[in-house]
This record gives structure tokens, C-alpha cells and sequence, in this order.
């Protein structure tokens, strides 16, 4: 985040070219003033420092980060419900037929078993996955479900809208704190040369 690469360009006006034409070197000066008027307003452009906006760019980056594993959770809750909604849809239809079969008895309880092996196959079948989904063996409604599913589909909608707005905060944040530190460096730089220059100019007089 804090890595920057300084793209303001400045003309070193210490070179001999420049100290031995007045025209250049005033040409040169014109030049690196504006680079270095670009860079003071881009400097006072945010009222914060340098380290103030990394600060606030780790900040958003650490809310984006808990965003990112709230979306996690709440997706994987959100599998498992649509996991499990046609499990229980299917094993309270077929629950009614095992509940007929056990309130018959002798020759009309196995005329049913007969008539009905499909269904009190998947029932059986369906009991097993029922109690791997609901070991507490508290079987929600498919309406409760749904009412579930709703809500952390609604979770999920604002975690990621939390998401997109601190990504998008903290890749702002970082953006100008490296625009900062560069026009810092490019004033510097400015201002070195402007020393270098003159103290060769008084040396060559």
C-alpha cells in the first residue's frame, strides 16, 4: 500500500548545459516550478498527513477483511439451508406414510408396508440425512427455513455492500497517501536541486 513510485519528472539544472545558458536554465526553472506547484497542491489537496491516511487505508482494509469472513459464514449457512429445504420438504411428505404404517397393525399394516415400500424407504432414507442436518432432533418448519434464508440472504446483501464501499475507501485512502508521499518527494527533490544548482552557479563565478 505504502509503495510509490514518483512520476513527477524534474529537470536537473545542474548540468553544464544549463549552467552555461541563461535561457535554458530559465526555461528549466519555469518547468520544474510547475512540477513543483503540482506537487504542493496535491500535498495540501487531503487535510491529513501522509501517515494519517495509511492509517485510515488500514482501518477500511481491516473492515473489508471482517466483511470478507462475515461473507463467508453467512454463505455457507445459506448452502446449507438450501441443503436442507428439500430434505425436510420431501421427509415431512413422506413421514405421513410412515405415520399410517405404525397406526396399522397385522395383515393391513403389511398390505401398506407393501403397497407403500417407496415411500417408507425414502422416509427412512430421509430420517438419516434429517438427523445428520438436526442432531438436536429440533426439526424446523420449511417456513422457518425460508424465514432463515431470507435473513441472511439480507446479511449477505449488507456485508457485501460493507465490502465494496470499504475496498473502494481504502484503495482511495492508499491512492493518496502515495500521491502524498510522492509530491512530498518531488518537493524535495525540487528543492535540492534548486540548492545544488545555485551552489555550482557560485562556484563557477
Amino acid at each position: 500500500m505504502t509503495t510509490h513510485a514518483p512520476k513527477a519528472r524534474l529537470i536537473p539544472t545542474t548540468a553544464d548545459r544549463f549552467q552555461q545558458s541563461q535561457g535554458l536554465q530559465n526555461w528549466a526553472d519555469r518547468e520544474n516550478m510547475k512540477v513543483a506547484s503540482k506537487a504542493l497542491n496535491e500535498m495540501n489537496a487531503e487535510n491529513s498527513t501522509v501517515e494519517e491516511l495509511e492509517s485510515a487505508a488500514h482501518k477500511a482494509f481491516a473492515r473489508r477483511a471482517m466483511a470478507v469472513n462475515a461473507i463467508s459464514a453467512i454463505k455457507e449457512k445459506i448452502e446449507a439451508i438450501e441443503e436442507q429445504i428439500p430434505v425436510v420438504t420431501d421427509f415431512m411428505k413422506y413421514r405421513a406414510f410412515q405415520q399410517q404404517y405404525h397406526s396399522l397393525s397385522g395383515r393391513e399394516q403389511q398390505k401398506f408396508a407393501k403397497n407403500y415400500s417407496y415411500e417408507l424407504a425414502q422416509y427412512k432414507e430421509l430420517l438419516t440425512k434429517i438427523k445428520e442436518f438436526f442432531p438436536d432432533k429440533t426439526i424446523p418448519t420449511v417456513k422457518q427455513l425460508r424465514k432463515e434464508q431470507t435473513k441472511l440472504q439480507k446479511q449477505y446483501a449488507e456485508q457485501s455492500a460493507v465490502y465494496t464501499e470499504s475496498k473502494k475507501e481504502a484503495d482511495r485512502l492508499a491512492r493518496l497517501a502515495r500521491q502524498k508521499r510522492d509530491s512530498e518527494k518531488t518537493v524535495q527533490r525540487y528543492l535540492q536541486n534548486e540548492q545544488a544548482a545555485k551552489r555550482k552557479k557560485n562556484q563557477l563565478e
